[in-house]
């Protein structure tokens, strides 16, 4: 059970820092082209993010056990 939160917060960290990534090149993009949709990136890898802390938290409390 604690490899799942290991891992679980391993690829749902991996997926924020895409998400925060595609946001950034977005941004510039759109200001580059004056589109303004990249919002959701953000809102998206906020949430991958605290997922992934988290499902990192549950395996250390499990690890310790």
């Amino acid at each position: 059970m604690a490899n799942l939160f290991k891992y679980l917060g391993i690829v749902a960290g991996l997926l924020g820092i895409l998400f925060i990534l595609c946001g950034i090149i977005g941004f510039y993009t759109g200001e580059f082209l004056h589109v303004r949709n990249f919002t959701w990136f953000f809102w998206a890898a906020n949430s991958f993010i605290m997922l992934g802390i988290f499902g990192l938290v549950g395996y250390i409390a499990l690890r310790e056990k």
